[in-house]
């Protein structure tokens, strides 16, 4: 029982660390959207949907949704560093 406990902890610690993580990436992007808009508009407006995915992407990942979510998400920041 309590190596049950002690995985649920950790796994929660590993999300809040994560979402943390998350919300800083996308404070970032958002920071860094002004100064692209102005020099250009394609680099800009990727900044800032990618700052506003990744503020949104902190709620699954405290509320820990499940392996679907999480594999959106990893998608979805493969497609965000290819572009």
């Amino acid at each position: 029982m309590s190596q049950s406990l002690t995985k649920d902890k950790k796994i929660l610690i590993f999300s809040f660390v994560t979402a943390a993580t998350t919300v800083i990436a996308g404070i970032y992007h958002l920071q860094m959207a002004p100064g692209s808009l102005s020099h250009n508009l394609g680099e800009g407006i990727l900044f800032l949907v990618g700052g506003m995915v990744r503020l949104f992407w902190a709620v699954p990942v405290i509320k820990r949704w499940g392996t679907i979510w999480y594999t959106v998400g990893i998608v979805g920041t493969a497609v965000f560093f290819v572009v």
